[in-house]
């Protein structure tokens, strides 16, 4: 699987894993949500994606102040 697949399968799993992830360890799950911090300079396709995929990640319920801070300084919310 590719990360910047145009489907934004890659956004969707990393998503996923950070749920999971952030149960476990919500210092590992922020860093790794850091990879999506330059989602806006993404093609507006990918932007899509990414931007459902952080969406999702802030809806969950449970989320770590940790991550919560890094989704919503890369939302720009």
């Amino acid at each position: 699987m590719r990360f910047n697949a145009a489907d934004g399968s890659g956004y969707a799993f990393l998503a996923e894993q950070v749920k999971v992830l952030d149960a476990r360890n919500p210092q590992v799950a922020s860093r790794v949500l850091r990879s999506l911090d330059r989602w806006k300079k993404f093609d507006p396709a990918r932007q899509a994606h990414a931007r459902k995929a952080l969406e999702s990640v802030r809806a969950h319920a449970g989320l770590s102040r940790d991550a919560l801070e890094i989704v919503t300084r890369a939302l720009g919310d």
